[in-house]
């Protein structure tokens, strides 16, 4: 889901994180969307370069989806959406466009690092929407003012027919405490 690695990430462990993840074992593979510090935007000398971020992610064996779909097994439509911080710079596709020639009798899975335009995933017959992002608010109250605007936060939410999950993630940012939620990675079971 995004924000594996950030700012302070060398890019030995990069690549160490990368190879990691490549090791799942997955009957449909290992899928990736990067989230809005990856590629250590917010920092004037980051550690490694686009290029290598993503060649560490393919030679594990990891397809990152930005933008697109892809059918897994006989029932399940995994979508992945660039990040919505990189919408300054470009404008990213709907989520209409990126599941335009989807089968929308199967299950969608949207992928997408911030838990934003749930509505719109719910009315293009999304299912399942992953989010991270806001490490639940990671140090206190920041989760709490983030629920008091609106947003999604953290936890399981209903929009529509849309089930959103966002999760608290394996690490925080920046910072090396956590006073808001654990740390957590997601496992979701999909029943057909």
């Amino acid at each position: 889901g995004g924000d594996i690695v950030e700012e302070g990430t060398s890019k030995e462990k990069m690549q160490e994180i990368f190879r990691m993840l490549g090791g799942i074992e997955s009957r449909y593979g290992v899928y990736y969307v990067y989230g809005n510090h990856d590629r250590q935007p917010y920092t004037a000398s980051p550690s490694y370069t686009y290029m290598e971020l993503e060649q560490a992610a393919v030679s594990a064996g990891i397809r990152i989806l930005e933008d697109e779909y892809v059918e897994i097994g006989e029932d399940i439509v995994l979508a992945g959406r660039s990040d919505a911080a990189w919408g300054a710079t470009r404008q990213r596709p709907s989520v209409e466009e990126i599941l335009t020639g989807a089968d929308r009798d199967k299950f969608i899975i949207m992928a997408d690092h911030q838990p934003v335009e749930a509505e719109e995933n719910d009315a293009q017959g999304v299912d399942l929407l992953l989010s991270g992002h806001t490490h639940a608010g990671q140090i206190w109250p920041t989760g709490y003012l983030t629920e008091f605007s609106g947003a999604l936060n953290y936890g399981e939410y209903q929009k529509g027919n849309c089930k959103v999950i966002v999760s608290s993630g394996v690490a925080g940012w920046k910072y090396t405490i956590r006073t808001g939620e654990h740390c957590e990675y997601v496992v979701a079971d999909v029943e057909g």
